[in-house]
């Protein structure tokens, strides 16, 4: 991924013209910070003016863990996130997942979609950008039932780490986890590692 990075800044750095200074505004129509409308309510908590939006696909291989083995299955995803800062280094995201498949060794391929938050933690203050930790949680529901679910109304669960560059691509790793918290019958979970690619705009 950083290589990735490097290569778009490197054809980006191309020789521009000089551009002529552009003469600063007059004293009368500077802006004053003290005659700007004081943010009430949800606005003084969540920055929306420096939202952004945030697409990933993600590919991840099924784990062998708790009764049942899930090492030949493979899960794909696509969200799409409008992502608010809420510090310096702290965002939280709003997440459509419009589509989910799930692909069962030797059974059914499930389909899902659902909706989601996420929260990320950003190393680097006030840039929203390099390393970072997440969170996430969705409601969904698929079709048909998973191996050992009996519902078809899960929740898919995740935290990982990633790595988003000054050109707005991002490359992520998550363990992911899928169950119906005990609201079926059964209730076998489906653990995944996933890999994601992603873009900021």
């Amino acid at each position: 991924m950083l290589g990735l990075c490097a290569a778009v800044q490197a054809e980006k750095a191309t020789p521009t013209e000089t551009s002529a200074q552009v003469p600063a505004s007059p004293p009368d129509m500077a802006v004053d910070a003290e005659n700007k409308p004081e943010k009430r309510g949800i606005h003084k908590v969540l920055r929306f003016e420096d939202a952004m939006w945030r697409v990933e696909v993600t590919g991840a291989a099924g784990l062998h863990t708790n009764k049942r083995n899930r090492k030949d299955d493979w899960m794909g995803t696509i969200t799409v996130e409008y992502e608010v800062p809420v510090t310096g280094r702290l965002t939280t995201g709003l997440r459509l997942l419009p589509l989910l498949v799930y692909e069962q060794h030797k059974d059914k391929t499930v389909f899902a979609a659902g909706v989601g938050a996420v929260l990320r933690y950003y190393v680097l203050k006030n840039q929203y950008r390099g390393f970072y930790a997440e969170a996430e949680a969705h409601p969904m529901g698929n079709y048909p039932r998973i191996r050992g679910n009996s519902s078809h109304f899960n929740f898919l669960t995740g935290v990982g780490v990633g790595y988003k560059c000054k050109e707005n691509f991002h490359a992520s790793l998550k363990f992911e986890h899928i169950s119906n918290a005990n609201i079926g019958r059964r209730n076998e979970g489906t653990n995944m590692l996933s890999l994601g690619m992603g873009y900021t705009f």
